[in-house]
């Protein structure tokens, strides 16, 4: 190992204390810090550090596997993090018993291993950086589980303290001779002081950007909607755009024909372009085996429809086609409906795949009451009443699907679909509201104001009607007969109530006057990278379908990497037979840079303890400047020694016994000139000449 003894034992443990992994963390720690106090080396060769590299990927792999089982979007990252010491262990391993005391990017990056010169050749020592994986994984430590050490709780502060003790530690081992010690120790003192308020800073940094950034990007995706309300875009100028995002995928089954839509909300009340819903009583289902929960427990099915999506922390509204009976394969802790057919989960996974069964002469929501017939805003009353006349709504005799067909016509036919309105849609002199320019004026607009409208009329001509919210299905996604639905299918209508005859109860019916247009109109706004985005959701979604799926195979695909791992190991290994070296024999290992035995190093420390040691990245020709300054060595001697020193280093054909020779005499005065008490102006008079470089 690289570091001060027992820093590294002592970041591991505290990482096991945070995680729980302490068992693990010890044995690990006892593993590497025995190393420097073994001198005996194993010889790897460059191409068995790769493997055992390689080793690593696999088992990050395989944690990675291990940790996306999880139903918390939080935990998969967090426990990866966790298992980072484990991951890495091998190849810290092989640099603290190998022969080399660092590695050379090569090891560390697949793609450089194709080269041969350049930063391919260059070294690094990883200790640092291991250890600096233990004090991030140690912070990875899943909500909830923070203060859980073994030896007591490590909260924010205790956690801060722990670390910078940790990093001051190993900053010291590495500080500069050339700054006093009290200057040093100010220096790390303010770092600590104001790092804590600075951490504390950034954590409320970050809680400020998240909440920015989730704005933001909330103005361009589809809101979430609302059980209480639903605020309309009627009146409001501009264009209204959604995405072309996937969000949810149907497939019709045993023949069945796909649903045309699928209904989230309804509201009842309506007034100043905002839709409410006044009547809100909840009612939970109860779940029966394999997942299964009945709406409707006595009600045959007469289609059905298998529907993948994804939940927001694990609950949302469930999109259904008319007349839902029966929800199976739905993995979620509850589902509640309420008197308006709405249906909401709770508790369930990131990613949910379920059977929705149907009859089409069923209805979940409650029967009409006055409001659902007479609830007309007194500003539109007027506007409606004349066209309900004009169209001969009223008119005694006529039944609901007559009244129904006159103002499907009257929409289809003298009206426009549109997502762009414009200042011709608003009354400037604000005597006429957005719904009532519609019905008179302009005559176009997307599915809200068709929607509203078709209720307004309907309840005029003494229909029961609501208002729904949800998708339209209209999109197939290749050939396996799959639908897939987007955000730009998001849609508005109608619903209508038919009394009962006797034998079939009252239902309410899917009613939508939006121009059929509509749909062209919407896919002409997809983006060019539509496909490339599809492409993606396609992958994601097999990928959770796999991942949240019931089969056993996911719980053990993971071994699949056992016989890689098995392979790895047995190459590294047993490939062929293992030469241990002793420490004075690291300039002999295959593969070691030769020159690593001068006797320059020796000196290099000497004057490291005198303060004049070479800084990082400083020319070793600056350093020699340095000091010959100062006379501490014979001038002559110490420049002749540092020219053989990168002959013997750097040049391919090294020294021959005589200049070898000369270069640890030369290394023997300078040596000689420190250890005495006088050394600064004494002059010596056995300095080698320097040699005739061939």
């Amino acid at each position: 190992m690289n570091t001060p003894p027992f820093l590294m034992g002592i970041a591991l443990l505290f990482w096991g204390m945070q995680t729980g992994f302490l068992v693990f963390a010890a044995v690990m720690a006892v593993l590497l810090e025995t190393s420097q106090f073994i001198k005996s080396r194993w010889e790897f060769s460059e191409k068995e550090y790769h493997r055992i590299f390689d080793l690593c990927g696999l088992l990050l792999l395989g944690a990675g596997g291990i940790a996306s089982t999880s139903e918390d979007i939080r935990v998969p990252v967090l426990g990866l993090a966790q298992w980072l010491p484990f991951i890495f262990l091998p190849i810290i391993a092989a640099q603290a018993y190998g022969s080399r005391n660092k590695l050379t990017m090569r090891t560390l990056s697949w793609f450089l291993r194709r080269r041969k010169v350049g930063l391919a050749e260059k070294e690094l020592n990883i200790s640092y950086i291991y250890l600096g994986l233990c004090l991030l994984s140690a912070g990875a430590v899943s909500p909830g589980r923070s203060g859980e050490g073994i030896f007591g709780p490590f909260g924010t502060r205790t956690f801060y303290f722990a670390v910078a003790t940790i990093l001051i530690w190993a900053l010291f081992s590495m500080r500069t001779r050339r700054v006093h010690g009290s200057v040093w120790v100010i220096l790390i003192g303010c770092a600590a002081f104001f790092g804590y308020f600075g951490q504390i800073g950034l954590h409320e940094l970050q809680k400020h950007l998240e909440a920015t950034v989730t704005n933001w990007i909330g103005q361009f995706a589809r809101r979430e909607a609302n059980l209480l309300e639903s605020q309309t875009a009627l009146g409001r100028i501009g264009q209204v755009k959604l995405s072309g995002r996937i969000v949810l995928r149907l497939e019709p089954q045993d023949g069945s024909s796909p649903p045309s839509l699928l209904r989230e909300l309804s509201y009842d009340t309506y007034g100043n372009t905002v839709w409410r819903a006044t009547r809100q009583e909840v009612g939970d289902l109860s779940i029966e085996t394999n997942d299964v929960w009945r709406l409707h427990p006595d009600v045959p099915s007469k289609s059905s429809v298998r529907i993948s999506g994804y939940l927001h922390k694990g609950q949302g509204l469930l999109a259904l086609p008319s007349g839902t009976v029966e929800l199976r394969d739905l993995a979620v802790g509850s589902v509640k409906t309420n008197v308006l057919g709405m249906t909401k989960v709770e508790d369930g996974a990131k990613f949910i795949r379920f059977l929705a069964k149907s009859t089409p002469t069923l209805s979940n929501d409650s029967p009409p009451i006055p409001e659902d017939r007479e609830q007309i805003p007194e500003k539109e009353e007027a506007v409606l009443a004349q066209i309900a006349e004009e169209l001969g709504l009223n008119v005694p005799g006529k039944t609901l699907d007559e009244k129904l067909r006159i103002i499907h016509a009257y929409f289809q036919n003298n009206f426009s679909y549109s997502t762009y309105i414009t200042a011709k849609h608003v009354d400037p002199e604000k005597k006429k509201t957005a719904l009532a320019m519609f019905l008179t004026e302009t005559r176009s607009g997307h599915c809200e104001y068709f929607a509203t409208a078709a209720v307004m009329l309907a309840r005029q001509a003494g229909i029961p009607a609501r208002y729904a919210t949800g998708f339209a299905v209209q999109e197939t996604s290749g050939k396996g007969g799959m639908y897939v639905v987007r955000e730009r299918h998001a849609h508005a209508w109608t619903l209508v109530y038919r009394e009962g005859d006797g034998e079939l109860p009252g239902l309410w019916e899917d009613f939508d006057t939006t121009p059929a247009s509509w749909d062209e109109i919407e896919a002409q706004k997809a983006s060019f990278w539509q496909p490339v985005s599809d492409l993606w959701a396609r992958m994601t979604y097999e990928f959770s379908k796999w991942r949240y799926s019931k089969t056993n195979f996911r719980q053990y695909a993971i071994w699949l990497l056992v016989p890689l791992v098995i392979f790895l190991v047995w190459r590294i290994f047993f490939s062929r037979k293992r030469k241990r070296i002793g420490a004075g024999s690291v300039a002999n290992a295959e593969n070691v840079w030769p020159g690593l035995d001068s006797e320059l190093y020796e000196m290099e420390e000497e004057l490291a303890g005198r303060g004049l040691e070479r800084m990082q990245s400083e020319p070793l020709t600056e350093w020699k400047e340095r000091v010959q300054a100062t006379e501490c060595v014979p001038a002559e001697a110490f420049k002749t020694a540092v020219e053989l020193h990168v002959r013997y280093r750097f040049d391919p054909h090294g020294l021959d016994a005589t200049e070898r020779e000369l270069l640890r005499e030369n290394v023997r005065n300078c040596l000689r000139r420190l250890s005495r008490k006088d050394a600064v102006g004494i002059t010596d008079g056995h300095i080698a000449a320097k040699p005739q470089i061939k």
